[in-house]
């Protein structure tokens, strides 16, 4: 992007400053202009790196269009210069200066989609870890899996249970949605509703002689 015709403000940073911090009010935009930002995000209690953004490359400006605080936190890596822009002054570069407002876009559009990846890997190993802690580390607390249960009884083969939670694995991650198993094999015609809930059944009737 050339931010040499942006106008704005220039505002300099030194390694490690944080320039916004997640929940934090503002109004701003920002491009770099040289050297590169941090952005991270607490998720679960833990501080994740979600993205790394370069020269040319626009943020905060989620603040500035919908009015709402920070969602991320904005870090320097190094020196950094920034050009900080209200929204007034974006939009005006935007109308008089048309190369930069594709720039601006296809800036926004590649860095959303790098944060996507991100997140979506960053739940996948939240997720890992959570399902392995249950088993593992705590195997007296681990759930009865219905899954298990139509190997028993015969309904369903294991190489056919991988596929399923395979599939509800990826509905999880990149929907950022759950579905129950049950209905997956159901939807890829491995059982009928009746095994299932046959199954659920003999699920419900070892969890309460296990309570007791």
């Amino acid at each position: 992007m050339d931010t040499k015709a942006s106008g704005g403000r220039i505002l300099a940073f030194e390694d490690g400053k944080v320039i916004f911090e997640e929940n934090s009010l503002g109004k701003d935009v920002y491009i770099i202009e040289s050297g590169k930002v941090e952005i991270t995000k607490q998720i679960n209690g833990r501080r994740v790196t979600i993205n790394i953004l370069g020269k040319g490359d626009i943020f905060g400006e989620n603040a500035m269009f919908a009015n709402v605080p920070r969602s991320v936190t904005a870090t320097a890596i190094g020196r950094t210069l920034l050009i900080s822009m209200s929204m007034e002054e974006l939009i005006y570069r935007m109308q008089t200066n048309l190369q930069f407002a594709i720039e601006l876009f296809q800036s926004l559009v590649s860095r959303m989609h790098n944060t996507d990846l991100a997140l979506k890997n960053v739940l996948s190993k939240i997720h890992s870890f959570s399902e392995g802690l249950i088993q593992d580390v705590f195997p007296e607390k681990r759930p009865l899996k219905v899954g298990e249960i139509l190997i028993e009884l015969g309904y369903l083969t294991p190489s056919q249970l991988d596929r399923c939670l395979q599939k509800q694995k990826e509905i999880h991650i990149f929907d950022y949605k759950h579905k129950l198993l049950g209905e997956i094999m159901i939807e890829f015609g491995i059982i009928t509703e009746e095994q299932l809930r046959e199954a659920l059944a003999e699920q419900k009737m070892r969890l309460r002689n296990r309570s007791e």
